[in-house]
């Protein structure tokens, strides 16, 4: 996770509905674009970008460039760096509308360095949601450690482990299968369920003999 430290300055502008036709008639567009400028610096190095959805469908970040031929402060032309990320599974269903996103390097068609400005292209096809856009967003640059990261291991990263890979099947020396154990574990905590839902409110005697005590049981000090 980024530091704080890491964070960028930027100007993030509200989101821009996109319109077709006449204004005044009230038309859901589906698409609206945020535009994000870093002030007070020439360019930067972006490592990664974190964001909460709400309710956007696929989401397109455009870049505008500096490349080394483009020094001064003339027009550059946008790139696009990350085309039509899905956010939400289905654009009808409100599966993921509001989990937060991170975007690092690995996603990206390039790396973000000498970066003047950026255009993330929001779209909502379906009309059930009349509201769209993605808050909190926040920039941070690429640092050492961005460029050097291990790559994650293989078992962390294959969806569905092998049969001889699959721990929960893997046959141990002297414990029984696991589905068995399992089994017998939950008939034991059955059992034991069972016995805690019957125990007796009466009070157990420790020396009292039909009603009675024994004095051979009682103990003198």
């Amino acid at each position: 996770m980024m530091a704080k430290a890491d964070m960028l300055a930027a100007s993030i502008k509200t989101p821009s509905l996109i319109r077709v036709g006449d204004k005044k008639v009230d038309f859901f567009p589906g698409c609206a674009i945020i535009d994000v400028t870093f002030p007070n610096t020439f360019s930067v190095e972006i490592g990664e970008i974190q964001f909460k959805n709400y309710y956007t469908h696929t989401l397109t970040i455009k870049v505008k460039r500096r490349s080394r031929s483009h020094m001064s402060s003339g027009d550059i032309k946008w790139r696009t760096c990350l085309p039509c990320l899905k956010l939400m599974p289905c654009c009808h269903f409100e599966s993921r509308a509001e989990d937060i996103f991170t975007i690092n390097t690995k996603m990206l068609k390039f790396d973000l360095s000498n970066i003047v400005a950026l255009k993330f292209i929001l779209n909502q096809p379906s009309p059930t949601w009349k509201e769209f856009r993605i808050e909190d967003m926040t920039f941070f640059k690429k640092t050492g450690e961005d460029q050097n990261a291990p790559s994650l291991p293989n078992w962390m990263t294959k969806a569905r482990p092998s049969p001889e890979e699959d721990v929960c099947h893997r046959d141990i020396k002297g414990v029984p299968p696991m589905d068995e154990l399992s089994k017998q574990l939950q008939t034991m905590w059955a059992l034991a369920d069972k016995t805690s839902s019957h125990q007796t409110s009466a009070t157990l005697g420790r020396f009292d003999v039909d009603g009675s005590y024994d004095i051979n049981l009682l103990t003198y000090t």
